[in-house]
């Protein structure tokens, strides 16, 4: 979820500093901030742990480094959690091996792989020594959306290795990771494409269990032309077929049994992007952010906004800024 106005966008927390008895205690809170709240106890005989992270709207970003621990999630945690959202966190695994548990799968997560686990449902993580993963954190909802894929838990506490395609999102992400504390202008530059690589992440580890699940690639390529052609207000089904290389049959096929159509997908892809042009570029009159994301007047993007937000352009700019 996106950081609190006024707090730094990048958050770096340690138990460093803290005194061996206050260590599992601040480390268990540690975990309620930066992910969601979990029963949690070390397994060596000496604490250590740190967490760097990065809030970006419609993702968050961060990098966890632990001597070893057990952490879990079940139902009492649920009923007592105040969390008022679901999250995803897609895990690359850096360092060490770790054993993940939901939803009756186990994934043992050695070194170079990935897996997903949801903050909505119990599950329990394993290590019994030290190690260092890179978690991006995605809005459930707007995941699968993006992804054009039903909710299921299909893809929980699998594991899938960080080959091929998926190695140069890994190694963006991983790349990313390490520099948002220490260079936040260059990551600025990033962000938009943060984004977009984060919505991929749920589609390409679908393609890599089901081969009946929508193909990665087309996927891609749609969300790639969409964003590509935001600023024409009269892009359609059509010109997403031809630009994507696929039948209109095809397209809409793609998209049978999802939670969105191709033609949500733009409007969801538009007002995202709206999100962060008024977030980046406070001065910017919405007339222009209106046209940039393809609406054809300023009264249409204020009411497509407010349908899907809730609130009007200049409220969403004067709470994030």
């Amino acid at each position: 979820m996106p950081a609190d106005k006024g707090e730094p966008r990048v958050t770096h927390w340690s138990i460093s500093d803290q005194s061996p008895q206050d260590a599992i205690d601040y480390w268990r809170e540690i975990r309620r901030r930066a992910y969601v709240d979990v029963v949690c106890d070390p397994t060596t005989a000496q604490l250590q742990a740190d967490v760097v992270r990065g809030d970006y709207g419609s993702f968050a970003l961060s990098t966890k480094r632990v001597s070893g621990d057990y952490a879990r999630r079940g139902r009492t945690e649920l009923a007592q959690g105040h969390e008022s959202y679901e999250n995803l966190f897609a895990i690359f695994q850096i360092s060490g091996t770790g054993v993940l548990e939901q939803e009756e799968r186990t994934a043992t997560m050695p070194p170079g792989s990935f897996a997903v686990y949801n903050s909505s449902l119990p599950f329990s993580m394993y290590h019994d020594g030290p190690y260092r993963q890179v978690v991006v954190h995605l809005d459930a909802d707007n995941a699968y959306a993006l992804a054009g894929l039903k909710r299921n838990s299909d893809l929980l506490a699998v594991t899938m290795e960080c080959d091929g395609a998926m190695s140069a999102i890994a190694a963006f992400f991983i790349n990313f990771a390490a520099i948002q504390q220490h260079d936040p202008v260059g990551v600025e530059y990033l962000v938009p494409h943060a984004a977009a690589l984060a919505s991929t992440l749920l589609a390409y580890a679908a393609r890599t269990q089901d081969p009946e699940l929508p193909d990665f690639l087309k996927h891609d390529q749609i969300r790639a032309f969409i964003r590509t052609h935001l600023a024409d207000p009269s892009l359609n089904a059509d010109d997403i077929a031809t630009g994507a290389h696929l039948s209109r049959r095809s397209l809409y096929r793609l998209y049978e049994g999802a939670d969105t159509s191709v033609m949500q997908l733009v409007r969801s892809l538009r007002i995202e992007t709206a999100k962060q042009l008024l977030h980046r570029y406070p001065d910017r009159p919405l007339s222009s952010i209106a046209r940039e994301t393809g609406f054809r007047t300023t009264s249409n993007f204020h009411r497509a906004f407010r349908s899907v937000t809730q609130i009007t352009p200049g409220e969403y700019r004067e709470r994030r800024n």
